[in-house]
């Protein structure tokens, strides 16, 4: 009796270490590597959208294939895991522009000589933007295997501005006092211009969101993951005034004059969007 009593015990741990061993292989690799990220573990990500428009542009002759989402562009996420089903994360959404265009206008000292004079001076129209957002969130985690679903919550704040200046070739002088300046860019008209802008900044934009996420991951590697996420929440945002400098020839001073405005053509502004969606794909390494 004891023989058997002895063999079906047996029996019973040899069976639940095997199924102890199957549900184990569901989360590690052939090696034994841990395939999903464990308390304590630091993970780092980009956003996918470029490595996916370049892979898609590769298997085709039509240019990107890539998804386009609505926000989170540009984005480094950093995450730190309190337990196995729940993480601390943070987003950095980040873009820096800058582009110059040029013209040709008639040099204007050539043409007080020679008012057919085919020498030129250079205008240069620069711009320039940026944006950055901060997120900061807490995650939830739930799933069985490679796929892990994922929600929470994220607050956000936000600053972004764009400003626009101008290089000009022929400089506004005692003897020059309405040079010859590119008027547009675009087609590269030019006039003589006594009062001209040389730079505008418009008025920066600060922004503040809470909103919730939801979305799935799923581990292709150990600690590699690729997933995508949507979101919805509440974001209030408020615009300060442009400022505006230009240059002239003060005619009552009989000097040159620089001088900074507010634009009246602009005001500050406030907007509350009660619904903001966004979206992300993203590639994580967990370490």
């Amino acid at each position: 009796m004891k023989k058997i009593i002895f063999s079906i015990s047996l029996c019973l741990c040899l069976g639940f270490t095997a199924i102890a061993q199957d549900s184990d292989a569901a989360f590690v690799n052939k090696r034994g590597i841990a395939i999903l990220p464990e308390k304590g573990d630091f993970a780092i990500g980009i956003d996918a959208s470029p490595v996916l428009s370049y892979v898609g542009s590769f298997f085709s002759n039509y240019g990107s294939n890539a998804p386009s989402f609505l926000g989170y562009q540009n984005t480094i996420y950093g995450k730190y895991f309190l337990q196995n089903d729940r993480a601390l994360r943070a987003r950095l959404t980040f873009g820096l522009n800058s582009t110059a265009e040029k013209n040709y206008v008639t040099d204007h000292k050539k043409y007080l000589i020679d008012p057919l004079t085919v020498d030129k001076v250079i205008d240069i129209q620069h711009n320039s933007d940026f944006n950055f957002q901060l997120g900061i969130g807490y995650e939830f985690r739930r799933g069985k295997g490679r796929v892990q679903g994922f929600y929470g919550g994220e607050l956000a704040l936000g600053l972004q501005g764009q400003k626009q200046s101008w290089d000009r070739g022929n400089a506004i002088t005692t003897d020059i006092r309405n040079p010859y300046t590119c008027t547009n860019f675009s087609t590269g008209a030019q006039s003589m211009q006594s009062s001209r802008t040389t730079e505008v900044n418009y008025g920066n934009t600060f922004s503040i969101g809470l909103s919730g996420f939801a979305g799935v991951e799923y581990f292709f590697a150990p600690n590699i993951s690729i997933g995508g996420e949507f979101g919805l929440g509440i974001n209030l945002s408020t615009t300060g005034e442009d400022q505006v400098s230009t240059e002239s020839w003060n005619t009552t001073d009989n000097k040159y004059q620089a001088k900074t405005v507010k634009s009246f053509s602009s005001s500050p502004s406030r907007e509350i969007k009660i619904i903001n969606p966004g979206g992300a794909i993203f590639i994580i390494f967990h370490f």
